[in-house]
C-alpha cells in the first residue's frame, strides 16, 4: 500500500505534522509544556499545531526534527503536505533531497 493509504487506513486521515507531534510526545511521555520547552516554542504554540490551528514552515519543521533527533525530510515533508491541504489543492508533497 502507499503510504498515505496506510496512513488513512491506521488513523481514518493522512499524517500531518500535529499528528506526528503529538505521536512522538506520547512516544516520549513528555507533556506539552515539555514538548515546548524542548523544541523552543511556548506550549500555547504547540498545542495549536497539534490541534491543527496553526502550521508550521519547512525550516521550523526541520528545526523541530533536529531537536527531536528524527529525519528532517520526513517533517519538512509534513509541514509542506499541510500548508497544500490548508490552501484546498489536491495535490501530494513527494520531497527529495537536492
Amino acid at each position: 500500500l502507499p503510504t498515505d493509504d496506510l496512513e488513512r487506513r491506521l488513523l481514518g486521515r493522512p499524517m500531518s505534522f500535529g499528528l506526528a507531534l503529538v505521536a512522538l510526545r506520547e512516544l516520549y511521555d513528555l507533556s506539552q509544556v515539555e514538548l515546548a520547552k524542548k523544541v523552543g516554542m511556548s506550549k500555547q504554540h504547540i498545542c495549536d499545531i497539534e490541534k491543527e490551528r496553526r502550521f508550521v514552515s519547512p525550516a521550523k519543521a526541520a528545526s523541530i526534527a533536529r531537536k527531536l533527533g528524527h529525519p528532517e525530510s520526513y517533517f519538512v515533508k509534513l509541514a509542506l503536505q499541510d500548508l497544500v491541504n490548508q490552501d484546498g489543492l489536491k495535490y501530494r508533497v513527494i520531497l527529495e533531497a537536492a
